[in-house]
């Protein structure tokens, strides 16, 4: 049960959370399966660095690339590794649910209030945290509602600072 105080502090809401993402070998031949197999349309995929601020220190950069389902939300984000440290935050086997993204007012907040009911602090990037749940493993990521404008840019392809990948279904 949460107190007055934990309420306000912007806690995570079903109704908030906007995405599911997948960690998966091949980005390309993600999409094409799940399109096949759901339906899905995908925005333009793109291949961006990812870097990150580890709590205790230093930064986590890895290379990836990235797309979003148009459908949602909740939409699915397929993430492929492409390149950095084996301890980056992407860098874990391909398969199963990488996280979970919630959008919250104040995502600081928010990341502070699980990391005292003990969830795990893993990463900080710009407007946003990853944060695991220690009971169910589940990783959530923290971001922040003013993060939106750059989901829109990504699902209308007008992302900036990443290199477009040709998708399997351009010109079907």
């Amino acid at each position: 049960m949460f107190t007055l105080e934990q309420q306000a502090a912007s806690p995570i809401a079903a109704e908030n959370i906007y995405h599911l993402a997948y960690l998966v070998p091949d980005l390309l031949a993600a999409m094409d399966s799940m399109s096949k197999s759901l339906g899905a349309t995908w925005a333009i995929p793109f291949e961006t660095d990812s870097s990150y601020e580890r709590p205790g220190g230093g930064v986590d950069s890895a290379q990836v690339r990235i797309t979003y389902s148009l459908q949602g939300p909740p939409f699915i984000e397929l993430i492929q590794f492409v390149a950095g440290p084996p301890d980056a935050i992407f860098a874990g086997p391909p398969g199963g649910i990488h996280h979970i993204g919630v959008y919250a007012a104040r995502w600081r907040d928010e990341t502070a209030r699980l990391v005292d009911l003990g969830f795990i602090h893993e990463r900080n990037g710009n407007g946003l945290a990853f944060v695991r749940d220690p009971v169910l493993n589940i990783r959530y990521e923290i971001v922040s509602f003013k993060g939106r404008d750059f989901l829109d840019n990504i699902l209308n392809g007008t992302i900036e600072g990443a290199s477009r990948c040709e998708s399997p279904l351009d010109g079907a």
